[in-house]
């Protein structure tokens, strides 16, 4: 009968920390956000990222950990975290194709075209049906006056996807000066 009084059970394995902190995040993803819930929004956010950070404790190499990790902190603006945590995952996975788009985006947010264009080379590798990482290497082959094979990029990323702004509605590592 009182049984609700009893505390939640601490889970006792990575995976279950991770399956907490996801249905943690999706249940204020799906919530009406208003400025009211900001505060609790910012709080929850915190504590998915403290489940998460459990599961890596528990398991140093759980790349899906690490990686929600990064997108909460990405979510939370905190774009230097978002990319440490990228960076664990590609040390985890060299062929992670959004964590390298990641790492990618941040490389082109700073200026270094030559770095991005690394890294974007290196996701289209890792996923060639990748639509959003097509997308992104059109754009840097584009900045970096390569216009034919910036050509090229783009038709595949169209071949992939319907339109451009489906491409870009994808993936939340899209650069974030979106045009």
């Amino acid at each position: 009968m009182f049984g609700f009084f009893r505390k939640k059970e601490r889970p006792s394995t990575a995976e279950a920390w991770f399956e907490s902190a996801k249905q943690r995040h999706w249940s204020i993803h799906n919530a009406p956000f208003s400025d009211a819930r900001m505060p609790q929004y910012v709080q929850t956010l915190l504590t998915v990222i403290g489940e998460l950070e459990e599961a890596i404790k528990l398991k140093p190499d759980y790349g899906d950990a690490w990686f929600y990790k990064a997108c909460v902190h990405w979510v939370m603006a905190d774009h230097d975290k978002a990319l440490s945590c990228c960076e664990d995952v590609v040390r985890l996975d060299p062929t992670h194709a959004t964590a390298l788009l990641c790492i990618g985006n941040s490389k082109w947010e700073r200026g270094d075209i030559k770095g991005a264009l690394s890294f974007y080379h290196r996701a289209v590798t890792s996923d060639p049906n990748d639509a959003a990482a097509w997308y992104q290497l059109s754009a840097a082959l584009d900045a970096s006056g390569e216009a034919g094979e910036a050509d090229k990029a783009m038709e595949r990323a169209l071949e992939l996807s319907t339109d451009e702004t489906e491409i870009m509605e994808e993936s939340p590592w899209l650069r974030p000066w979106k045009d």
